[in-house]
């Protein structure tokens, strides 16, 4: 007890203590500073990478990879190829788009900048020539591909069953109908046209509802047969 007396009460040793109070203190205070200065930069770092996630959201592109606006018309599908395309890869979408009826029918299609790819899904094949034509395709450094879309023909094929039978209901009056989608808007539209000889309160029930996702739209036949399938 007494040597720390000594020890305390002599001069030399009191600055010296003080001193390395302070140098203490001073180590404190710096760390205490940095670690405030990594938490500013983490919350900047993490702000700066939800705007940018905000930004990508609010641009979007692409019908899978990319978002894109919840809906489009088709005016609008054809200005946002414009936007995301290169112009060589838009005609050529444009000339797929107006010239495939004659060749096979398109369920769906999708853009994928990242990859630099189009995508057509397609089904009721009529030319395979103009498949092997486009397959794989290559325009600006940008890839065509095409896939059979068979869930699309399996689930065509289902709704055309189910039409049949009801077209053998009386009732209904049904002379024709086709079901058709167009894959040129966004979300996709998919329809049932009936067409029926008269009207009657049954198959105007039918109006405007709802067959496993696609939309009946009933008619008074014009005398022209229309019925085909898609």
């Amino acid at each position: 007890m007494l040597k720390i007396r000594e020890i305390l009460t002599n001069g030399r040793c009191r600055i010296f203590i003080l001193l390395l109070l302070i140098f203490v203190f001073l180590i404190i205070a710096l760390n205490m500073f940095n670690i405030s200065g990594m938490k500013e930069k983490e919350v900047s770092k993490n702000m700066t990478k939800e705007s940018l996630n905000n930004e990508n959201l609010s641009e979007g592109n692409g019908n899978m990879t990319q978002k894109i606006p919840l809906r489009l018309n088709q005016q609008q599908v054809l200005d946002y190829w414009k936007k995301v395309l290169p112009d060589d890869v838009n005609k050529e979408m444009y000339r797929i788009r107006f010239t495939s009826s004659q060749n096979f029918s398109i369920s769906l299609w999708e853009i994928d900048p990242n990859n630099e790819q189009v995508t057509f899904y397609i089904c009721r094949v009529r030319n395979q020539d103009e498949i092997h034509n486009i397959q794989g395709k290559k325009i600006d450094n940008w890839t065509i591909r095409i896939i059979h879309d068979t869930e699309f023909e399996k689930e065509i094929d289902s709704i055309y069953i189910e039409l049949n039978k009801l077209k053998m209901k009386p009732e209904l009056q049904i002379l024709s109908f086709y079901a058709q989608k167009d894959p040129w808007v966004v979300p996709p539209k998919k329809e049932i046209i009936l067409w029926v000889k008269n009207q009657t309160p049954e198959n105007q029930q039918l109006d405007k509802t709802d067959m496993r996702g696609w939309k009946i739209s009933v008619y008074i036949d014009s005398g022209i047969d229309l019925n085909k399938h898609f």
